[in-house]
Formats: structure tokens, sequence, C-alpha cells
């Protein structure tokens, strides 16, 4: 079994990240060039226009803006065509930035170039933090005969049997994941905002790199997810969608809510016998 991407903790470093394709990296290989090579041809110009002076200058912004491309691309994994295209390179076993063997990774073949805009970043904090899908997977597995209920903020009610896209226009590629289009003026929501997996206990909620952001809110408490990491939603947690909101169906915000609309009837009701 191949050990590329895993930490010493035996966890995939590579989960939900996205590699970049030639449209991606090929662009930002062309940018980091011209970076280093338009005052390079303007110091060759100038020193033969006999401006020596201003062409070592030159020479030396030159020398200057290759070393700090070198530096950011070797201990941050993004040089500045990187970095303007949203891509991060690493070393393919550790799923880190090179530092000092940029060099021999390159030259060895070990780097992998990452599209970040669309997956997880390898170096977020949540490697450390979370658990990953197959984890959750192994400890939960789904119960496919069990519906749940999510209840949208404009009261509509949402059953789900394994797995639920959201956003304005949502796209899927894997199988069984039902797919729901939410309208949304306000366009605070993504077109793929985000996944709800019911395990048979529990909705999971992954952000799937929105725009806006996914947030969850208990009591008081309201704190972001991560991108592309799965976070268990308690049952009275309200998530939060960019502006859109939705509960867990049956939590006690549901009823409250069913109770408050089920009193206002009853008054409608005597209000009407009273008539």
């Amino acid at each position: 079994m191949s050990t590329a991407g895993k930490t010493d903790g035996g966890v995939d470093a590579f989960v939900y990240s996205v590699r970049a394709d030639t449209r991606a990296w090929c662009p930002a290989l062309v940018s980091d060039t011209l970076t280093v090579l338009v005052p390079l041809i303007c110091a060759v110009l100038t020193s033969a226009a006999r401006e020596p002076l201003a062409g070592a200058g030159l020479v030396l912004l030159t020398l200057g803006i290759a070393g700090g491309q070198v530096i950011a691309l070797a201990y941050d994994g993004r040089s500045l065509g990187v970095r303007m295209f949203g891509l991060r390179i690493v070393e393919r076993s550790s799923g880190c930035p090179s530092g000092r063997l940029l060099v021999a990774d390159l030259v060895g073949r070990r780097l992998r170039v990452l599209d970040i805009r669309h997956g997880r970043d390898p170096i977020s904090s949540a490697v450390a933090l979370y658990r990953f899908p197959e984890r959750a997977a192994a400890q939960h597995p789904p119960a496919r005969a069990t519906n749940t209920v999510v209840l949208l903020d404009s009261g509509q009610r949402l059953p789900f049997a394994r797995a639920l896209v959201v956003g304005r226009n949502p796209t899927t590629d894997a199988r069984g994941e039902q797919r729901f289009s939410w309208p949304d003026l306000s366009r605070t929501l993504s077109k793929t905002h985000a996944r709800l997996e019911w395990d048979g206990e529990s909705v999971w909620v992954t952000d799937l790199g929105s725009a806006n952001g996914t947030a969850m809110e208990v009591g008081v408490e309201r704190a972001s997810l991560d991108p592309f990491v799965p976070t268990r939603m308690p049952a009275d947690a309200v998530l939060w969608l960019g502006d859109r909101s939705l509960t867990i169906a049956g939590s006690r915000r549901d009823r409250r809510g069913a109770s408050d609309a089920a009193d206002d009837g009853d008054e409608a009701a005597r209000g009407v016998h009273h008539a």
C-alpha cells in the first residue's frame, strides 16, 4: 500500500485536495518566468544603451525577485504566479513545502501541484484537528434505509437518505448524492455550497469551498467551518450557508417553531369563532 501523502499519524494529507491541470499551472509558470525575465531584459537593454549603473540596478532587482520567488516556493509552496492562480506546490510524500530540498525534489519529480481554489489546502490546520471521511465512514456506517429531514429557513422540509449537495445550482460527481437548487436572490449562496451527509445517527456538513463560507451556530456560539472538512452537526444547531440557514427537523428548535405555528393557528381559529 502506498504511503504517499501520509503523515506520521497515518492521515492522508491530500484528502479532498484537487490536482491542478495544465490550464492552471502553465499560466502560473509563464507568470513567474516573466516576473524574472522582464527586468533582466530591461537590464540588458539599459547596459547596451551605456547606462551601466541603471543596468546594474536592474540586475540586482532581477536577482532579488528570483531569490524571493525561490524562497516563497520552497517554504510556502506559493511563488507570485502560483499564488495568482490559486495553486500550491508541495512535496508528494508529506503534503508540505519542500524547504531546503526544493531543488532535489524538483529534479527527482517529487512535487505535486494542487488547485486550492477548488480543493482543500493540504497544509491547512484541518489535518490535525478533524477526522477525515474514511475514518468517519468507518465509525459511522451509512444507514441507507433511514432518512433524515432538514428544515430550510423558508419553511420547506427536505428529506434525504444519504448525501445532499446544496447550492444555487449544485453539481456532484458522486453516485447516490442528491442535489438541491436553493434560490437565493442575495447570491450569498455559492453554486455548489455544501454537502450534508446522514450516517444514521448524525448529519455531517462539509463546506465545498464556498465564497461566503459555512458556519454552525449552537446556542450563542457561532463558528465557521474549514472548507472540505466534514464536521458533525449537533441536533439543535443552526447551519448558515451564506445568509441562508437550515436546521435538523425534529430538533428542539424545530419543535418550538411548530408549536408556535400551532398556537398562532389556534389563536386565529378562536378569533374566527368569537367573530
